[in-house]
């Protein structure tokens, strides 16, 4: 699978990170607009909100099973995703965070995410952040 890292940990799947190219983000929201449009005809207007931007190297889904938190796995899958960015070329990379998960933020901005807007998605708002890669 071309988007998603997987990080193992003793023998177990300890964390994931999914990302893409904000380039793509269209062509891959379509197979779930097509789906929404046949099951629900009067949403066939729907849109879906872009959270990556053309030029960036977006880490759309950071996850860490319970068990693994507080290991840097999430640092490491960052730094990885951030790796396979420079190598495609790209010279930034950016993520969303909840407004709310100071957590998450405190996280990215110690890994040299910094602040670069908001987003709303439905009623919840989220900070957005990018990285500068040194290619």
């Amino acid at each position: 699978m071309e988007h998603v890292l997987v990080a193992e940990q003793d023998g177990q799947v300890a964390g994931m990170l999914v990302a893409y190219s904000g380039n793509d983000a269209h062509l891959l929201d379509e197979p779930f607009l097509e789906q929404l449009r046949r099951q629900t005809p009067l949403l066939a207007d729907s849109v879906i909100v872009k959270e990556a931007q053309d030029g960036e190297y977006y880490l759309d889904a950071i996850a860490v099973a319970e068990q693994f938190r507080g290991h840097g796995i999430a640092k490491r899958l960052m730094a990885a995703a951030e790796q396979r960015a420079a190598e495609l070329g790209f010279d930034r990379t950016a993520l969303i965070v909840e407004a709310y998960n100071d957590r998450a933020y405190k996280l990215y901005a110690a890994s040299g995410y910094n602040e670069a807007g908001t987003l709303r998605i439905g009623d919840s708002g989220y900070r957005r952040m990018a990285k500068p890669l040194t290619l």
